[in-house]
């Protein structure tokens, strides 16, 4: 690999995982900050609720 291949691979692969991370942290973002999650049916639960009528609230 030379000197004018060297930065071109690296850019792909910078922008791979780039990519990758962005989609993670936005699903992960997304997920908690929506309403009836998988994040916030333990705390439903613990209020004495039942899955069937949950009284959702956020984080």
């Amino acid at each position: 690999m030379n000197s004018f291949e060297k930065p071109f691979v690296w850019h792909i692969l910078n922008g791979t995982f780039l990519a990758f991370y962005s989609l993670m942290y936005y699903f992960i973002l997304f997920s908690i900050f929506r309403e009836n999650t998988v994040f916030q049916i333990p705390l439903a639960l613990k209020e004495g609720n039942t899955l069937e009528n949950p009284t959702l609230r956020y984080i």
